[in-house]
């Protein structure tokens, strides 16, 4: 039970991340696309 509400913590941290625009660097092959491929 405890594991499970860690994970529920987890999720919603990164799905805060990514709803605010700030977790770009965590998304895998961000760093290699091109700055107009970033804008979109």
């Amino acid at each position: 039970m405890i594991v499970f509400i860690l994970l529920i913590i987890l999720f919603l941290g990164l799905g805060i991340l990514f709803i605010n625009g700030k977790g770009h660097s965590l998304i895998a092959g961000y760093n290699t696309m091109s700055d107009e491929e970033k804008e979109n």
